[in-house]
């Protein structure tokens, strides 16, 4: 959640940006603002990353998925995809995804 704020809505385009601390309690920190921005509370939020500075956020949402993360990343997940270097495809996360009601 590097950017977030995004566009007017009226041409798709990113109209308005800013950007916030993405590391570590900054990862937590963005959450909230997502969280609070539809209206979701943290169990109703997932989370996918990599790092082990993604560790806090994946521990503060419902569903967290590792992708070819860190081992303490997975130890925390939900679900840990591990996919061979050049072969990554990130749809696989969508297995664990798709079932969640997203109703706005």
């Amino acid at each position: 959640c590097g950017v977030h704020r995004f566009g007017d809505g009226s041409d798709g385009r990113l109209a308005d940006w800013e950007i916030r601390e993405t590391d570590y309690a900054g990862k937590v920190s963005c959450r909230d603002t997502v969280s609070l921005l539809y209206e979701a509370q943290p169990e109703e939020c997932a989370f996918v990353g990599d790092g082990e500075n993604d560790v806090l956020v994946a521990q503060s949402v419902g569903t967290s998925i590792a992708f070819n993360g860190h081992l303490d990343l997975q130890n925390v997940c939900t679900y840990a995809v591990n996919q061979p270097k050049g072969e990554e495809d990130f749809r696989a996360v969508l297995e664990y995804l798709l079932p969640i009601d997203i109703t706005l």
